[in-house]
């Protein structure tokens, strides 16, 4: 798992922004989870060395698991919480940029350092599920990459109690649109095989770092929907239909939404996040390097999708896994 952080505070403070908490917790809860072999971090702030901002990095989100399980203790229907051990925590590394990367920097670095692995790019408050279902095999040898639309995470881990009156968790991996105008239209993982640029076409960076009037960065609005574009247009042919959850891929990178059979829970009570830069939406762009209709939105699929196995080992955290990671 690839992700990025502005900072890594090392204890709770009244002064702290709710989500930078949230985002630590999950991070957690994503380093206990079977099947995710490390979770690299990405931080916008400078450091001495890695070294010393991983050590920052664990201890920060050990500190914040352990506040989180005193807020859930109260709810009875919270006890599925469970801190991440100390052999979980060492999955964790942090990489100290020291500024905020931009959605192509965070892609060339899976290119990079990542390469002939799995790798999900997701925000930090995003904890995957069900990983054991992924097909390696189909996204090593297809131009394919997973889109994941967020769902709300159990309540036995995250009580939607916690959240402040008038908030709440949003769920995306809906198909009714009559039950949520923005069903499918937004997704906050991307699971591919590294490198992207094994496509015919070399990936087209300049989709994510040349936007006026700046460049692409996760936290934007409608970011996600820029990187469909990028991965769109760097594969040989461009597709008009993107969403190949059960239609052979033959060129060109397609996405799938397979949010149904694999989770991509969102820890995060609606409201502001913890980046403040980036704000300007990223679609208001688009208009000037490409032609209408040339994206569309990979939905959630509800059938026999590309990328994901049958039948599979369920994906299992290390300790006492939630109901939902029984089913």
């Amino acid at each position: 798992v690839l992700t990025t952080l502005k900072a890594t505070p090392t204890a709770p403070t009244h002064r702290e922004h709710p989500h930078v908490a949230e985002a630590l917790v999950a991070l957690g809860e994503t380093a206990r989870t079977a099947a995710v072999a490390e979770v690299v971090v990405v931080l916008d702030e400078a450091a001495a060395s890695n070294a010393s901002a991983t050590e920052v990095l664990r201890y920060a989100v050990a500190v914040h698991q352990a506040a989180h399980r005193g807020k859930v203790g109260p709810f009875p229907e919270s006890g599925g919480f469970r801190a991440a051990s100390s052999g979980a925590l060492h999955k964790l590394r942090a990489v100290a940029f020291g500024r905020q990367p931009t959605y192509g920097e965070i892609f060339r670095y899976a290119d990079a350092e990542l390469r002939d692995r799995v790798v999900a790019i997701a925000n930090a408050d995003v904890v995957l599920r069900h990983l054991r279902r992924l097909d390696v095999d189909a996204l090593r040898t297809r131009p394919l990459v997973l889109a994941l639309s967020v769902s709300p995470p159990p309540e036995r881990v995250f009580p939607s109690a916690l959240c402040r009156e008038g908030a709440g968790i949003v769920s995306r991996c809906v198909t009714n649109f009559s039950e949520d105008a923005n069903a499918g239209t937004s997704w906050d993982a991307h699971v591919f095989h590294a490198p992207l640029a094994k496509a015919a076409t070399p990936p087209k960076w300049t989709l994510l770092d040349h936007l006026r009037p700046q460049p692409v960065y996760m936290n934007m609005l409608g970011a996600e929907n820029r990187v469909g574009m990028f991965l769109a247009a760097s594969g040989a042919t461009r597709r008009r239909n993107l969403n190949a959850c059960s239609i052979p891929v033959t060129a060109g990178y397609a996405l799938c939404n397979p949010c149904r059979h694999i989770r991509a829970e969102h820890w995060h009570c609606a409201g502001d996040t913890h980046h403040k830069r980036g704000k300007a939406k990223a679609w208001d762009h688009v208009r000037y390097i490409s032609k209408p209709g040339f994206f569309v939105f990979p939905k959630p699929a509800d059938a026999r999708v590309a990328g994901v196995l049958d039948e599979a080992e369920e994906d299992h955290p290390e300790e006492a896994p939630c109901d939902d990671d029984r089913r």
